[in-house]
Parts: structure tokens; sequence; C-alpha cells
């Protein structure tokens, strides 16, 4: 048999080691910036990051609230022991713990719902290539 019959050397080969590698290679990367361009437009549209206007004055309650709790603790286990101590307030850091837990679960709250966005487009995606 001819070598240049040879099917496998002459195109096989060839396509399985240099064309489809490439081709491969260009399209996860055209689908790669894609998706990060997705991302870009989701967060400068629909999914902007809110800034705080204006500070909250009288949303401090519940901190308070617990700071006098831990106060109220603390006095009755000094007086239950029979110690004499200088104590500080705890109502600054449980006003503090109460804005880091409402910063939190903002943050939280716009991240879990651009990623059931993606999740969604995602699952979109998929359905519309197996239907097609």
């Amino acid at each position: 048999m001819a070598w240049w019959l040879d099917l496998e050397n002459s195109i096989y080969r060839p396509l399985m080691l240099i064309a489809l590698p490439a081709v491969c290679g260009f399209v996860g990367r055209v689908m790669d910036h894609a998706a990060d361009g997705l991302i870009l437009l989701a967060r400068k549209t629909t999914h902007r990051q809110t800034r705080e206007r204006y500070k909250r004055l009288d949303g401090d309650r519940l901190g308070y609230l617990a700071g006098l709790a831990c106060d109220d603790a603390a006095l009755l286990f000094d007086r239950l022991t029979f110690r004499k101590r200088e104590r500080r307030s705890a109502i600054p850091r449980m006003v503090e713990i109460e804005e880091m837990f409402l910063k939190t679960a903002g943050i939280f709250g716009t991240s879990l719902s651009f990623s059931l966005m993606l999740v969604c487009l995602g699952l979109c995606l998929t359905l519309l290539y197996l239907i097609l």
C-alpha cells in the first residue's frame, strides 16, 4: 500500500494532534473571555454594588440591648462572686458586632443572588444545548 494512501498518518493524526487542540483552545479562550465579559456586564448593570448613602442613626437598638444584657450579666456575676473590679461597658462592642453582621449579611445576599443568576443562566444554556 502506498504511503500517501494511509489516512491515519496523512489526515487523522495531523487533525487530532494539531488542528483539534488549536480549535478547542481557541473556543475555550473565547468562552472564558465571554463569561468574564458577562460577569462584568452584570456587575455594571443589574448587580451594581450599592453605596451606603447615609449613616444609620437609630438602627443600633439590638446591639445596645445586647450590650445592656451583657453588662447586667457581668454585674450579677460580680455580685454573686463578691468581686469588685472596674468594668467597661459591652455596648460599643455589641453595636460594632451588629454593624459587622448587617454588613456581612448584605454582602452575602448580593453575592448569593448573583451566583443564583449565573447558575440559572448556565442551566438555560445547557437546556438549549440539549434541545438543539
